[in-house]
């Protein structure tokens, strides 16, 4: 009797991607596209699950259309990789949740997986995931302080130590951390893309009571870092209140 059970992870409604050469495309990734990948295996994209401690919390929908076309058209040129738990018979996504998200809508029911020995440790997975994100631009800058963050806890070391193995500066390091103390307002407006981290920065240095309101005017209209940074300066000034120099 089969041990698959059902998860609790949301499966959002998939639109698959129209194509009038989908059966030939899909052909040449399950078959051609894969043999390369070494040590490669092709896996039912269902077997697959996020992992739910994975740093990246938000999936752009017009990113993910786009990578579903280039799967499309090119096939899945460099495999996700997931660990295998025997007790319920599923494979847990280490890194390229993202590719498997746009595989649903590009229509591939089997993805090339890497499958990996089960990390012994939590942090062990969470660095794999750190090392792939990092230094891009698929986190926000939350979520990477969120993820340092727990990489801390689960691996205790100093901030300094952390901020070297992860190859960053002890002032980025610590910009990235101070988001973490911001509102939630504004944590939210940096998970929906609608202010970038120096933006956060710069409205959280104001008094709490003018934080939403410069929140609504920056977003609404649309300011440049620069111009925020102007912006809190004055309201500063008009304050009496101490003008720092901005992050960078």
């Amino acid at each position: 009797m089969s041990r698959r059970k059902q998860f609790d992870f949301e499966s959002e409604e998939i639109q698959v991607l129209p194509s009038p050469v989908r059966s030939e495309i899909l052909r040449k990734t399950q078959d051609d596209g894969v043999s390369p990948l070494s040590g490669a295996k092709l896996i039912a994209r269902e077997r697959l699950r996020p992992d739910p401690l994975q740093p990246r919390r938000a999936f752009d929908a017009v990113e993910l259309q786009a990578l579903a076309a280039s799967l499309l058209a090119d096939g899945m040129q460099s495999p996700i990789s997931a660990y295998y738990d025997d007790l319920d018979e599923m494979f847990t996504i280490v890194t390229g949740e993202r590719r498997w998200r746009a595989s649903s809508i590009a229509g591939m029911e089997r993805i090339p997986v890497l499958v990996i020995a089960r990390p012994a440790h939590a942090a062990d997975i969470l660095g794999r995931q750190l090392a792939e994100n990092l230094l891009r631009a698929d986190l926000t800058e939350l979520e990477k302080a969120q993820a340092l963050a727990r990489m801390r806890e689960l691996q205790p070391q100093t901030w300094v130590e952390l901020a070297r193995h992860h190859g960053l500066s002890d002032r980025r390091l610590f910009q990235m951390l101070s988001l973490l103390e911001a509102p939630e307002p504004i944590k939210v407006a940096i998970q929906e893309g609608r202010i970038t981290g120096r933006h956060a920065r710069a409205i959280a240095r104001l008094p709490e009571d003018l934080h939403v309101d410069v929140l609504s005017r920056v977003i609404g209209q649309q300011l440049s870092v620069r111009e925020a940074e102007e912006l809190t300066r004055g309201l500063l000034r008009e304050r009496g209140l101490p003008v720092r120099r901005p992050d960078r």
